[in-house]
């Protein structure tokens, strides 16, 4: 099953140009402001990364891999991003973790055993270690055949994706100051600004990353139970007894700070949403600070159909793990059936 991202986004508001692009797969609409210009405040104004650079990178993005094209390959692996890049997506998203002696590498888990069948964990691992093991050791290809994918570093993963013309979106659970360091240097020294975004369930990583250089983008991710469950049906606590009901409270503040202050605090240009917990309002809030809403994960073409049709949520910007996949006449349809709902033509 596809995994899809929808984003909405401001944009013009003049007549002649909303005539033409009603019919393209990007909804840009002006939303409308909520919250007092005084909750502003400096540290905003001093670590946000101008709109010029974010417009540059959201423009033409279409579609991201998600892990890359995971479900052709394994995931977060020069193979699956070079399915996706051959699936035409516009970014590829990837998960950065470090090793031992501090080389930031790309895997998703703290351990190996998910996708090269070891239960080491990453930070026990030097990174000559780790780029010798085989991330394709659990996975299924479809020709049954067996096959050696190594765990790629963040330096090549950069320099693959860079050379394919592809953007970037950096997932950050490491939120440490030697990653937060290889990040900065790595795109301040390729100069990326307008091709990368880094995105954290940890608001100090998006902080960070401004507070050492304001050009770089930054995304807030989240979703309801982060911190008290490790799985998004809420079945696995991370911890029992007081230190569970603790971390239900630090959810609850959490949730209440996204919607609020959070994001335009950190400087972020974007918030990763689960698709469960989207709704207009949330989106025209966001929207009047000029931050991006992304709905993770939009599984279905229906799905799609709803967040572009009743929520307004634009279908330009999808994340899927499944690119080959993707049915672009439907998506074709979603957009077309979108633009005519807003020039006030009911199409059921």
């Amino acid at each position: 099953m596809c995994c899809h991202l929808a984003v909405r986004h401001t944009g013009l508001h003049q007549h002649a140009v909303r005539e033409r692009q009603r019919f393209l797969p990007l909804s840009r609409r002006l939303s409308r402001r909520i919250l007092s210009d005084s909750i502003k405040t400096e540290a905003v104004m001093l670590f946000r990364g101008g709109s010029t650079l974010a417009k540059k990178f959201f423009a033409g993005f279409h579609c991201g891999g998600h892990r890359g094209s995971p479900r052709v390959a394994p995931e977060n692996t020069i193979e699956s991003f070079e399915k996706a890049k051959q699936s035409n997506v516009d970014l590829i998203e990837f998960d950065l973790s470090l090793t031992k002696d501090a080389v930031a590498i790309i895997m998703h888990d703290d351990d190996l055993e998910r996708t090269c069948a070891e239960k080491t964990p990453v930070s026990a691992l030097l990174a000559h270690e780790i780029v010798t093991k085989n991330a394709a050791k659990n996975f299924k290809f479809a020709d049954g055949k067996q096959k050696i994918c190594p765990v790629p570093t963040l330096e090549e993963t950069v320099k693959y994706v860079r050379d394919s013309n592809l953007k970037m979106l950096f997932d950050v659970k490491d939120g440490s100051k030697e990653m937060i360091s290889q990040i900065v240097n790595v795109i301040s020294k390729n100069n990326l600004y307008d091709q990368v975004i880094v995105s954290s369930f940890f608001a100090w990583v998006p902080y960070a990353v401004k507070k050492a250089d304001p050009k770089i983008l930054t995304g807030v991710t989240w979703r309801p139970y982060f911190f008290s469950y490790s799985d998004i049906e809420n079945k696995h606590p991370r911890f029992t007894g007081l230190k569970h009901y603790l971390a239900v409270l630090l959810d609850w503040i959490n949730v209440k700070m996204i919607h609020s202050f959070l994001p335009q605090f950190v400087g972020a240009e974007m918030v990763l949403t689960q698709e469960r917990d989207i709704n207009g309002c949330f989106v025209d809030d966001m929207q009047k600070k000029n931050i991006q809403v992304v709905a993770w994960t939009v599984n279905d073409q229906r799905q799609m159909m709803h967040f572009v049709d009743t929520l307004k949520v634009g279908g330009d910007f999808l994340f899927q793990c499944c690119p080959h996949q993707v049915n672009y006449e439907v998506m074709m349809k979603v957009c077309i059936i979108y633009a005519l709902s807003e020039l006030g033509w009911n199409i059921q």
